[in-house]
């Protein structure tokens, strides 16, 4: 299993959310981590080194939310982690 984290909020609050990244992956370096952000965001965060998967979503756009979650409902995650509150974070963990 894998672990998730969802983080489509701004730049910024992205960045801000390396240090908990980086903590899941020194507790659980065996499970792969994948990044749900916003569309334009993600390429830094894999070409680092800092998750081993990114999903890129248009925020204001229904059906890549609904895509990603046909996706994602194969999968199963150890964890969901979303350093940000918001209605459509919610959503999307209650279809998962």
């Amino acid at each position: 299993m894998d672990n998730l984290i969802i983080q489509t909020a701004f730049l910024g609050d992205l960045l801000l959310s390396i240090p908990l990244i980086k903590k899941l992956k020194e507790l659980e370096p065996d499970r792969n981590l994948v990044l749900i952000c916003r569309k334009g965001l993600g390429n830094y965060f894999k070409l680092s080194g800092l998750v081993d998967e990114v999903i890129e979503v248009e925020k204001r756009n229904s059906k890549t939310w609904r895509s990603q979650v046909r996706q994602l409902r194969s999968r199963r995650f150890a964890n969901i982690i979303s350093p940000h509150q918001s209605p459509r974070t919610a959503w999307l963990v209650k279809k998962l």
